[in-house]
């Protein structure tokens, strides 16, 4: 067995690239997975490489990064299945399923998801759980599955009030207004969805998931032919918060203010 402890120095870089991405500070996200990495490797501590390894590919994940992503999945599920480390073994799994749903293979992507959350849920761990299975409920709408896809979300919301974990709540929110447009809901009620989503970005400080909430909410309103509410939205965030935090939310950033005349 490997010894539970980790490292605490790449411990605190770990949680650093999370931090530094969620409230929009990239450059040093780089810098801190770079070194997280980096360090890990030196150790030859097999837990806390795989837990560095982990977690920088989660932040290509966030920041669209597919290539390298993939890389570090793959490299995940090697090093973990290897080493027998299961519950980072399901996060390289989660990972390389999340890419594939996300390239539009639900076909390979939502059994992939599913198995990774058994091998997690076997682990008895919790963390995380809410936002795969936020993510695993939308990508099943995608694939046509609906009425599941509600319920999952529903439950993943729940989960984050049982157990505090709050920093994906905002994501949770938005993927509710995803799934309410999906499902042909009157425009309002996927508005309320990003709004609160808003909301709870700001209060948390997380303004990669409000970055997000908000440009879905500009291309709602365009929808509802509220072109001025969506241009003064994409305006104060142009002002306020990097739009190439992610890949995604830069090219949806781009379109609309293309859309909106914002040159």
């Amino acid at each position: 067995g490997h010894a539970t402890h980790h490292d605490p120095a790449v411990l605190a870089y770990n949680f650093l690239i999370w931090l530094y991405w969620l409230t929009g500070q990239q450059a040093q996200a780089d810098h801190a997975a770079v070194h997280a990495v980096s360090y890990a490797r030196s150790l030859s501590h097999p837990l806390t490489l795989a837990f560095a390894l982990t977690l920088s590919g989660w932040y290509r994940i966030f920041s669209h990064d597919d290539e390298q992503a993939l890389a570090v999945s793959q490299e995940v599920i090697q090093f973990c299945g290897d080493q027998n480390i299961m519950i980072f073994l399901a996060h390289g799994h989660m990972m390389a399923a999340w890419l594939a749903c996300d390239r539009g293979d639900t076909e390979t992507g939502l059994p992939g998801m599913r198995r990774a959350l058994d091998i997690y849920r076997m682990t008895g761990s919790r963390h995380f759980l809410p936002y795969w299975e936020g993510h695993y409920a939308v990508m099943s709408a995608v694939a046509g599955e609906l009425p599941q896809a509600e319920g999952a979300l529903t439950r993943a919301l729940e989960q984050t009030e049982q157990t505090g974990e709050r920093w994906s709540e905002a994501e949770l929110h938005r993927y509710r207004g995803k799934l309410m447009e999906r499902s042909g809901k009157p425009p309002a009620e996927a508005e309320a969805c990003y709004r609160r989503a808003i909301a709870v970005a700001q209060q948390q400080g997380t303004v990669a998931w409000e970055l997000r909430a908000s440009l879905d909410l500009a291309r709602c309103l365009l929808g509802q032919g509220a072109g001025d509410q969506a241009r003064e939205l994409i305006e104060s965030l142009r002002a306020r918060i990097p739009l190439n935090l992610d890949r995604v939310s830069a090219a949806l950033a781009n379109s609309l203010a293309i859309e909106l005349g914002l040159g």
